[in-house]
């Protein structure tokens, strides 16, 4: 939003990693705070009392993005997971109400501070999933536009990959105008050819990953892939052709295969050769098991519920969406020409955030920070769009 013109007086956010990677990369002022027990008037008197507000001022501009994981399709499948195993509080029917999620009520929180503040405009950030569901037969998107009064609120589903990131990321935007004011128009994709993965990271692949996260690229990291999986990697296609990107030599990934595509059925014929060719045992004895050199053994995983545990990323299509728990499942997001999970700075590259934007906290928390996060670029757009709005308005 600040590339858009704004000047932004104060931010809260409740991920402890996240509030220190916010402060390290903006000056202004921001608080580590829970929105469920931090109220918006208590934000406006700490605003007011540090000059950044007057008393009963209005500001232009709200724009958040309340979590809630419950209307994502990963989130849904999830809690439905975590019923069946009895992990779930007292839940006992995996078709679950995912309203009755708490961490789902939180765009009411995000009302309350509009209600507070009084903004021209404001922006919600959502997952895309969040379109389809209902609560008692009403669209949960009819129920949040509906939550706010004296705005018309206005709801679309946007492609990051439209504008610039090299992403196929869906998310659904509210865009809310006070009335009376001009209405903010929906930012255009710019037409073009969305950037690739490969553009995107291509200038990152002779640079050696560090250790710590820090070096010549911060962020340059990720989890270390075991001797099992160096050689399972190798069987794992993205299903791009050869190709060239800024005069590196990219080899045929085709065709496509992910590891339910290799595992069981290519074990006798390909799989315990590749392993014994690298110096390890494999055999099968109930379940499939490899061990190498040191000893160390491993099972293979299951097809039930892990056909898709490693999955390559095409370099010649836009990235698909990045995720929060990227570091645990990191081998959904192989590297599309290296045989290691893409690292943080990767996919905060296709996320559109520069390099000089660094991270604070742990890898995993890293890869939170960055799969949570609304891509730049988008923001961007939509920043534009307001801000035009504004300009517009009568003085």
């Amino acid at each position: 939003m600040q590339n858009s013109g704004f000047e932004v007086i104060g931010a809260v956010e409740w991920d402890k990693d996240a509030g220190e990677t916010y402060r390290l990369n903006f000056d202004h002022p921001s608080k580590q705070k829970d929105i469920t027990r931090y109220s918006a008037k208590e934000f406006r008197v700490s605003l007011e009392e540090d000059g950044q507000l007057q008393p009963g001022e209005s500001v232009d501009l709200v724009a958040g993005g309340p979590p809630c994981p419950g209307f994502s399709l990963i989130g849904r499948s999830k809690i439905a997971d975590l019923i069946k195993k009895g992990e779930y509080g007292d839940s006992k029917e995996f078709r679950h109400r995912f309203i009755d999620d708490p961490r789902n009520q939180l765009f009411k929180e995000f009302v309350k501070y509009v209600d507070e503040f009084q903004p021209s405009y404001f922006v919600m950030e959502n997952v895309s999933g969040m379109s389809s569901y209902q609560i008692d037969e009403d669209p949960i998107v009819d129920v949040i536009m509906d939550s706010f009064d004296g705005y018309l609120v206005r709801y679309r589903i946007l492609n990051s990959a439209d504008f610039g990131v090299p992403q196929d990321r869906k998310r659904i935007i509210f865009l809310g105008s006070k009335i009376g004011l001009p209405e903010a128009s929906w930012p255009e994709g710019s037409g073009a050819l969305a950037k690739t993965a490969g553009e995107a990271i291509v200038d990152l692949s002779e640079i050696g990953l560090s250790k710590d996260g820090r070096g010549e690229i911060s962020g340059h990291w990720t989890r270390e892939t075991n001797e099992r999986d160096r050689v399972l990697f190798k069987f794992i296609k993205s299903g791009s052709p050869e190709g060239v990107i800024g005069g590196l030599q990219i080899g045929s990934s085709q065709p496509r295969q992910i590891y339910g595509d290799i595992f069981p059925s290519k074990w006798n014929s390909d799989l315990v050769p590749a392993f014994k060719e690298a110096g390890m045992r494999a055999w099968k004895r109930g379940r499939c098991y490899v061990e190498s050199r040191s000893g160390k053994k491993w099972l293979m995983y299951e097809q039930e519920g892990f056909k898709d545990k490693m999955r390559r990323i095409r370099w010649d299509r836009p990235a698909p969406t990045v995720v929060a728990h990227l570091a645990k499942d990191g081998y959904m997001f192989i590297h599309p020409w290296k045989d290691r999970s893409i690292t943080v700075r990767e996919a905060a590259r296709f996320q559109s955030f520069p390099d000089e934007f660094e991270f604070v906290g742990s890898m995993s928390a890293q890869f939170r920070q960055v799969g949570n996060a609304v891509p730049p670029l988008l923001a961007r757009a939509i920043g534009d769009s307001v801000m035009r709005a504004l300009k517009s308005s009568p003085e």
